[in-house]
């Protein structure tokens, strides 16, 4: 008998899928409920502080990985950096970033 995912199993396998890709978890935000998955925010390296060099495949496979997770119904993706096209493809968009001020020297 093959038991369910719960979501909180969902959310650790998709932690760990952030992990394994090195994207910053933190700006990531994730609900999910009863196998439904919605994923926001961006998608950056860790230590990027702009979209930098993530590629539209690499977020193809991240969005495939964790539509084949155990428990996973369904899975949306809403990304402030990341767009599909009509094609399926994903595009970066550039957001304007404040820069970060250097402390005087």
């Amino acid at each position: 008998m093959t038991t369910q995912a719960s979501d909180t199993d969902i959310r650790t396998d998709i932690r760990a899928l952030l992990a394994q890709h090195r994207f910053d978890a933190q700006r990531v935000q994730m609900r999910i409920s009863g196998g439904i998955v919605r994923v926001s925010g961006e998608l950056i390296y860790v230590g990027n502080q702009y979209l930098g060099n993530v590629s539209g495949a690499v977020v193809d496979v991240f969005e495939r990985a964790i539509k084949r997770l155990r428990g996973v119904k369904r899975a949306h993706f809403q990304l402030d950096n990341w767009r599909r096209l009509s094609t399926g493809e994903w595009e970066p968009v550039v957001l304007k970033r404040v820069p970060i001020a250097q402390p005087a020297t």
